[in-house]
């Protein structure tokens, strides 16, 4: 009988160790099963994250506020930025833009349009607590057309703004008859901006455009102001004012070439030896061609200057190779659409251009160079013009469009583009000539976000969400 009994308990015993082992298994095959489960789920939210990802606009486009136009109307942005302009803590907008009466009329089935510049303005938009802009301050210098930009002028910390154009008496003529005047808005403690330097520059049509640096190395703020010169034979096409302290500024011509007309001006170290020079963008009076004047600085504010037969419509300069030697993308208009070339600069001496085919044959009206996706390397955003024609409207209309361009330098030291994205900013929108367009971080979320302006006014903010 205890033989018996010791069988059955080794039996029962058995069993009981079978029965845990089918239990254990039966659990091991549910934390697998469970494990496949959690897998397949973590796996469906990585591929539905990362499509959520890719289907995720880059900018985020709204409205945040308006520049004072009526019917009829159109907007020329000739310069804009971003800052904590009064010192407030908030961001603000500075935008500088002429205002001219437009008309279309069709005449014997062709598009006749009328353009005439009405007012030249200045305007600081303020952000409140929604994100939206509200206007804080403008000013009107009685110039018909203008461009600024600001500078700490007189060294107390706060940015100040310079102002320079031209009060039209006849539109209708050219060379224009009326006055060129440059004006400097030093800011006080209020906020607000008082006229305190007024200088006539005579036989001298601005703006072509206004750079604001230490050119001349006295550790004060001065600024260079471009344009035409009305005597047909002067090469003085702009002018470098000196800031002698106190509000006193004084002018010193700069010799460029006869027979042109500046239409952009870039300031940037061309040969990196720590003095600001400056690249001309320049159009033949006589033939219409484009070219470049490059205007290298002694560091003490004399500019011997240099020609570079580049045939350019509009362009950016930059670092883009990071060898400390700024490097020129350009737009060169194509009845066939634009094309866009680099030029690279190889320690100081520009080679020659060479074709970036990726945007080739679109209309591009506009370039930005900034870092929008935070690798520490510029990238390059242009501004595509974009006709669509809508069944509902008897006429063409046009959409804002960006084609982001990554720069890549290859081992063997050449450089090469890819496209990032394609993003359509303002449809049924027609960006305003002119720098409409200027890259700054508006929402504080340390990333670079977008302010366009259309033509009839409208001031967007594209926030950046890209990560």
């Amino acid at each position: 009988m205890r033989a018996e009994f010791r069988l059955r308990e080794i039996e029962y015993i058995q069993l009981l160790h079978w029965a845990q082992y089918v239990t254990n298994m039966r659990k091991k095959k549910k934390i697998i099963l469970l494990g496949l489960c959690i897998g397949f789920v973590a796996l469906l939210g990585l591929y539905l994250g990362l499509s959520a990802l890719r289907d995720t606009a880059p900018f985020e486009t709204k409205m945040i506020c308006s520049l004072p136009y009526t019917e009829n109307e159109k907007i020329d942005v000739r310069y804009m930025t971003s800052a904590n302009l009064t010192g407030d803590g908030r961001k603000e907008i500075l935008v500088n833009y002429d205002v001219y009466s437009y008309e279309e009329q069709m005449i014997e089935g062709t598009l006749n349009i009328t353009m005439k510049y009405k007012e030249a303005q200045i305007a600081i938009f303020s952000s409140n607590a929604t994100g939206d802009f509200q206007k804080s301050w403008e000013y009107s210098s009685g110039l018909t057309i203008q461009t600024a930009a600001t500078g700490d002028f007189d060294g107390d910390g706060r940015p100040d703004i310079v102002v320079g154009g031209f009060e039209v008496e006849d539109v209708d003529l050219f060379p224009p008859v009326g006055t060129s005047r440059v004006e400097v808005l030093f800011q006080e403690g209020d906020g607000a901006f008082h006229n305190v330097f007024s200088f006539d520059v005579p036989e001298f049509f601005g703006p072509g455009s206004i750079m604001t640096s230490d050119f001349d190395g006295d550790g004060r703020i001065d600024f260079i102001i471009s344009g035409l010169a009305l005597e047909s034979e002067s090469p003085y096409h702009a002018y470098l004012f000196h800031n002698e302290g106190e509000g006193n500024f004084t002018a010193s011509p700069i010799a460029l070439r006869e027979g042109i007309i500046v239409e952009d001006m870039w300031k940037t170290d061309i040969d990196n030896d720590g003095s600001l020079d400056l690249v001309i963008q320049a159009t033949d009076l006589g033939s219409g061609t484009h070219s470049l004047i490059l205007l290298l600085n002694d560091g003490q504010g004399e500019f011997e200057s240099r020609k570079l037969d580049v045939p350019v419509d509009s362009m950016i300069i930059e670092d883009f190779t990071g060898d400390g030697y700024p490097s020129i993308i350009y737009i060169k208009h194509d009845q066939l659409g634009d094309r866009v070339y680099f030029l690279r600069n190889d320690k100081g001496e520009f080679t020659e251009p060479s074709s970036i085919d990726v945007l080739s044959g679109k209309i591009i009206v506009g370039m930005i160079s900034a870092d929008l996706n935070n690798d520490n390397t510029p990238d390059v955003l242009f501004f595509e013009h974009h006709p669509e024609f809508r069944e509902d409207l008897e006429r063409f209309e046009i959409d804002v469009i960006g084609h982001l361009l990554l720069i890549e330098e290859s081992v063997d030291g050449g450089i090469f583009f890819t496209r990032a994205w394609t993003h359509k900013f303002l449809e049924d929108k027609d960006i305003s000539l002119g720098h409409a367009a200027v890259a700054a971080d508006i929402n504080d979320d340390e990333r670079l976000d977008l302010i366009l302006v259309s033509r009839e006014g409208e001031v967007y903010a594209a926030l950046n969400q890209q990560t």
